[in-house]
């Protein structure tokens, strides 16, 4: 005998797939890379809090690497059958970073925050580690996966600096 209570999350969890599977593709395609960025943007017009812990920031600015890695792989699924495979990389990269920069831009404007060049930093190291995986995943590209290793370090550093050194 099944637990009801248990059942209900699975069915409201199949609806919601069944719901998005009916979504016409472009629409899926282009609704995760919308829903980020809206999201982003609302919550980039909240002032910060008062001073954070180290590790809280550090933890924050990590954040920044998985936030827009997830970004470019939204616009790689928008744009893999619309850009031609050596430009999509680069393509869905730069979107990211373009977004990163107007991201940072308006948080210039919003009291209580800050642009950072160490925080866009982290939002392009994000994104490439994102695209390398994607082009190594996808495309059997070997020199995107020897490449892996430089963009972790890279990543590790850029939050480092992000942390410790907010410019």
């Amino acid at each position: 005998m099944s637990d009801p209570s248990r059942a209900a999350p699975l069915r409201w969890l199949a609806a919601a797939v069944a719901w998005w599977i009916r979504l016409p593709v472009a629409l899926r395609s282009c609704l995760p890379p919308a829903l980020m960025l809206v999201l982003w943007w609302s919550s980039s017009r909240q002032p910060t809090g008062g001073e954070a812990s180290v590790v809280k920031s550090f933890l924050h600015n990590g954040a920044h690497i998985l936030a827009y890695g997830a970004l470019a792989t939204a616009w790689w699924t928008l744009l893999v059958r619309r850009v031609p495979p050596p430009y999509l990389g680069a393509t869905a990269w730069g979107l990211s970073v373009a977004y990163g920069v107007v991201d940072e831009l308006h948080q210039a404007t919003v009291p209580g925050r800050t642009c950072s060049v160490t925080d866009l930093g982290s939002d392009a190291v994000g994104a490439w580690l994102a695209i390398l995986c994607l082009c190594w995943l996808h495309q059997q590209h070997q020199r995107a996966r020897s490449m892996i290793p430089w963009a972790v370090w890279c990543a590790v550093l850029a939050v480092s600096l992000a942390t410790f050194v907010p410019v």
